[in-house]
């Protein structure tokens, strides 16, 4: 069990607030929770999502895992069960229902998921802006050849997958962006390296792009990384939602920082 993150949990559910938008004083965020945090995903998109997590918590296939990025604390032996995967790593489906809404306020624009696994999250994305490229990266070549068969099995056919390491391939994706609109980050709990990657993003950030950071308080070297994140002086807003946190940079508004219970 990860105490720091149970910790950090309790703490979040007796200091979060504003579920309902109540007590919001950035007209920003209150529009957020409202239209976006509280609206419901259609059953259309979660029921393909859902159905390939259940099909991947029953297949017992072991696969080498050989991750050249992360050193995420969510995983451990590299000889690994496919449904031990999917249990541990996937996003839950309250916060994929989240991601996919927020996918589809950047519709037509391009999305980049930083850490594919099985591809639970990046469905969510597909689905969600379906007008958008979704490009993934996943470093471990057999749980890349999963996701993609998946994502040929349900005919997503806006997604492209991209296989090797964050370092080699983020700088090649961005140098060809029209407009960014989202980037997941869900492939690396270290602080130093997550730094490093925003340092890349923040060049092609604009006012209306989203910045979704996963596992913020897994360990007090990722908390680190996240406050260092929200003092950055492109974040102009930002939500600590515990699983997750997100970044906004639209100009014109106050700088601000918030804890927000979902």
């Amino acid at each position: 069990m990860n105490w720091f993150f149970a910790g950090r949990s309790i703490k979040y559910f007796i200091f979060s607030k504003h579920k309902n938008g109540h007590g919001i004083h950035s007209p920003f965020v209150y529009s957020l929770i409202k239209d976006v945090f509280k609206n419901k995903t259609s059953l259309a998109l979660v029921k393909p999502v859902e159905r390939s997590r259940m099909e991947y918590r029953k297949d017992r296939r072991v696969i080498t895992v050989n991750d050249p990025g992360s050193g995420s604390l969510k995983k451990s032996s590299r000889e690994r069960k496919i449904s031990d995967i999917v249990k541990i790593e996937s996003i839950k489906p309250s916060y994929g229902a989240l991601i996919s809404r927020l996918a589809s306020l950047v519709d037509g624009k391009l999305i980049i998921e930083m850490g594919t696994s099985l591809g639970i999250g990046t469905m969510y994305l597909s689905l969600g802006a379906p007008r958008s490229r979704v490009i993934t990266i996943e470093g471990c070549k057999n749980i890349a050849s999963i996701a993609n068969n998946n994502f040929l099995r349900n005919n997503l056919k806006n997604i492209e997958l991209v296989r090797g390491d964050f370092d080699d391939k983020l700088e090649d994706i961005l140098e060809n962006t029209d407009e960014l609109g989202l980037v997941y980050i869900d492939g690396n709990n270290r602080a130093e390296d997550l730094l490093r990657y925003m340092d890349q993003l923040f060049k092609y950030t604009n006012e209306n792009t989203i910045i979704i950071v996963d596992d913020i308080h897994c360990s007090k070297d990722m908390e680190q990384g996240w406050n260092r994140l929200k003092e950055s002086n492109y974040v102009v807003i930002s939500i600590d939602l515990r699983q997750m946190g997100l970044l906004f940079f639209n100009k014109g508004i106050r700088k601000q920082n918030f804890v927000i219970k979902y």
